[in-house]
């Protein structure tokens, strides 16, 4: 069986970490990262001790260049090869565009899409090696420009990750590097899930992370798909 190694941003918890899990069950060698969540990581270094599992493990500033290109050069010397690189980071911080601040904004653009824009960089020729794929996640909406108040600056920082995935899958075509988005809805752990959930969503329950690796997964099996923006929404903003 040939090793696949695939790198997950944010992936100490939450939708990252089921992600990762199971890309893991998938046969990959997953490559953790993550900034603050090290009580997490902690947690996951003994659970892979458990399954008789090596477990790797990154810590970086996602908004941190120099971090991310030592990141970049540590996946490259011990392991040198990357077939799937998934940019799950997000950070969401909600508040009235005229009451947000000047670090919560400069930090949400930083996290989501300068983070990604980073590791897609300094990552690119071991992706051009393996013909690897990157898979971006977005959000429900993405790819209207409306007016979103108490999100503004997250839903900027994703609707440029979507013009950022469109250009890349564009540019690297003809190196089989396929560049994809999945943009989730509501999820059931989502911290902002509305209790009329039922009203929103048309098929009247929210999203799981088992929805989400479906979407990934097919993504992964249709070698002839390099540019799709594939919101699992459950119909919600239909």
């Amino acid at each position: 069986m040939i090793q696949k190694y695939a790198l997950v941003t944010g992936s100490a918890k939450r939708l990252g970490q089921d992600i990762a899990l199971k890309l893991t069950e998938q046969g990959y060698t997953v490559l953790f990262h993550y900034y603050t969540s090290t009580h997490e990581i902690a947690k996951l270094k003994k659970y892979f001790l458990k399954i008789n599992k090596p477990f790797y493990a990154f810590k970086a500033d996602i908004k941190n260049k120099n971090q991310i290109k030592k990141m970049a050069k540590w996946i490259n010397q011990n392991f040198g090869q990357l077939d799937l690189l998934i940019n799950n980071v997000g950070n969401y911080k909600l508040a009235d565009i005229t009451e947000y601040t000047i670090e919560d904004w400069d930090d949400t653009i930083a996290s989501n899409l300068n983070g990604a824009f980073y590791c897609t960089h300094y990552l690119l020729d071991l992706l051009k090696q393996s013909k690897g794929n990157i898979i971006n996640m977005g959000y429900a909406g993405a790819d209207s420009i409306q007016a979103n108040v108490n999100a503004t600056a997250y839903s900027i920082s994703k609707t440029g990750l979507l013009i950022l995935t469109k250009s890349l899958a564009k540019s690297l075509g003809h190196h089989k590097v396929r560049v994809n988005m999945v943009s989730p809805g509501h999820l059931e752990n989502s911290i902002d899930l509305p209790t009329n959930y039922k009203e929103l969503i048309p098929l009247q329950r929210p999203g799981t992370s088992e929805d989400i690796f479906n979407a990934i997964l097919f993504i992964l099996s249709n070698n002839y798909v390099p540019s799709i923006n594939l919101e699992v929404t459950g119909g919600y903003q239909l």
